[in-house]
């Protein structure tokens, strides 16, 4: 099965979205997005709809480190003031 390949990624202060098609040939196995920012989908599959589910991966992934993040600062703002 062909699979295409989505990836966003951050240059500057700009997102940029690429497609390449016909990335790999695959067995007919089950993918999902990467946090790192890379989707292969099979190539039936709409690239809007893979551009999509990736956004959304990457923007639950952001959620969870900024609440880590959050964690961290009033930890070390309760470190450092009491």
């Amino acid at each position: 099965m062909k699979f295409n390949l989505v990836e966003m990624f951050w240059v500057g202060e700009k997102l940029r979205v690429t497609h390449t098609e016909d990335v790999e040939e695959r067995e007919d196995v089950e993918t999902r997005p990467n946090g790192m920012g890379f989707y292969y989908y099979p190539a039936t599959k709409d690239q809007k709809e893979a551009e999509k589910e990736l956004g959304t991966c990457l923007l639950e992934q952001f959620k969870s480190r900024r609440a880590e993040l959050d964690k961290g600062i009033k930890d070390l703002e309760g470190l450092l003031n009491g």
